[in-house]
């Protein structure tokens, strides 16, 4: 039947992944709740501030510095690209710059 391109198979098949992937979301949409309603902030929110943490003294020699973007890549190319993957390295105007946000959160 698959070889045949079954048109009732594919359709079974679609419609039962499906299926999981609304099962998964709905348990990962409980974790979230109850983490948000323990904590007062998402996965997100928490994952950002962890890292803001703990890069804090490298965000802050870049800060400090006169031209962040050279400041920045002499960070390990690991650290560079972990801040970026978290949203605290942003790309504006070309260069690498410290997004908005973290220099709220770090004053």
């Amino acid at each position: 039947m698959e070889r045949e391109k079954d048109a009732g198979l594919k359709l079974a098949q679609n419609t039962a992944y499906e299926q999981i992937l609304v099962k998964r979301s709905l348990v990962s949409d409980k974790r979230s709740d109850k983490f948000l309603s323990m904590t007062g902030m998402t996965f997100q929110e928490k994952t950002f501030r962890n890292m803001v943490d703990f890069y804090r003294p490298e965000l802050l020699k870049v800060l400090e510095s006169d031209d962040q973007y050279l400041e920045i890549m002499h960070l390990p190319k690991s650290v560079i690209r972990t801040l970026k993957n978290n949203g605290i390295i942003i790309y504006a105007r070309k260069n690498l710059e410290i997004a908005p946000r973290v220099l709220g959160y770090l004053n």
